[in-house]
């Protein structure tokens, strides 16, 4: 029986549901449980950063031209709270350079990255160099996971793909290097199915972190694209935070035309998609020829209402003797067909 009377003593155990006791020759320690004592101070630096006025810290891996990055640093815009990318980490060089020229979040202080995420997380040279941050973004490639990704290799589950079907791993490790009060990870639907997940979701709850999942579908934001994704929030517990309360803007129709530059009928970045037709060409003659299972052409007037969301696939230059009678290069002046939206579903 241990009987500690000392405030002093106790305070360091504040908060804490247990402790862990060491019994050695001669003497007893008495000292917190890691993963809670680690939740409790990432905590407190999140609340102290806040309360002095301080930028919020960010970090982001597998940062790609770093999409969660830019929106986290608007969102902490539109709460009244400045931040900071102090760190990105991306594989490829092309993101990387296009992220540090033309992303609002980057600034030259931020520390970039530009190696696989699993070399990153046993540098240990490297590591020493990064600071602990509130935050951390990332999106864990979803090329074995998503249908697409599976079905090209062939992957029996998503932990097959030799490239990234690994990378759960080094996410976790990065969790649990940075120690973010708060964790944003997106991925395709089909992620949240896989024993990549489920791993991923016991080790933050054992890190002290409450996992909220979603599946957030962009047009519900007035994109151009119906493009669902697996949006995963981690907050060490002590935040309050529920999916339920994340706002969509008021719906407004929106069309391809909005997007559209004003690009010359005649340059080389127009194509004639001579592989899809050839594809078509392959289909029996029939009514059903261009609406055939799996594949479809349908042209519109690229400003107008059909030429939305749900038709977005590829931008052709298509020959006027093609199906629908229809010249659909951009002739954006006369403000007529002026470009075809061939999808396949």
């Amino acid at each position: 029986m241990l009987d500690i009377n000392s405030h002093d003593l106790l305070s360091m155990f504040s908060g804490l549901e247990s402790v862990r006791v060491v019994v050695a020759e001669n003497r007893i320690h008495i000292l917190p449980v890691a993963s809670e004592f680690r939740a409790k101070k990432r905590l407190e630096a999140l609340k102290a950063t806040i309360n002095a006025g301080e930028a919020v810290t960010v970090g982001s891996v597998a940062s790609g031209v770093g999409i969660l990055d830019m929106a986290a640093h608007a969102g902490f815009a539109e709460s009244g709270l400045e931040s900071k990318l102090a760190f990105a980490n991306e594989i490829r060089d092309d993101c990387m350079e296009h992220m540090a020229a033309r992303n609002p979040s980057f600034t030259k202080e931020t520390i970039t990255l530009t190696m696989p995420l699993q070399e990153l997380m046993f540098d240990t040279w490297a590591l020493s160099k990064l600071p602990n941050v509130s935050v951390l973004v990332g999106g864990i490639p979803c090329s074995g996971a998503s249908v697409a990704g599976r079905a090209k290799r062939k992957l029996e589950h998503p932990e097959d793909h030799p490239e990234v079907g690994h990378l759960v791993v080094s996410y976790i490790a990065a969790v649990a290097k940075f120690a973010p009060a708060i964790c944003v990870l997106e991925n395709v639907p089909q992620y949240a199915t896989s024993a990549s997940m489920s791993i991923l979701r016991s080790s933050l709850r054992d890190l002290g972190y409450e996992v909220h999942e979603v599946i957030l579908d962009s047009a519900e934001w007035n994109m151009l694209e119906h493009r669902k994704r697996l949006a995963m929030v981690a907050v060490t517990k002590g935040i309050q935070f529920d999916v339920e309360d994340i706002q969509r803007p008021v719906p407004r129709v929106t069309s391809f035309g909005e997007i559209m530059e004003d690009v010359d009928p005649d340059h080389s970045t127009w194509g004639s998609i001579d592989y899809l037709w050839s594809k078509l060409e392959r289909v029996p003659d029939s009514t059903e020829k261009y609406t055939c299972v799996g594949f479809r052409f349908e042209t519109f007037i690229y400003k107008s209402p059909q030429a939305s969301k749900s038709m977005i696939g590829r931008c052709a230059d298509l020959p006027a003797t093609r199906p629908h009678g229809a010249a659909v290069k951009r002739g954006g002046r006369q403000g007529v067909a002026a470009s075809a939206l061939c999808s396949l579903h």
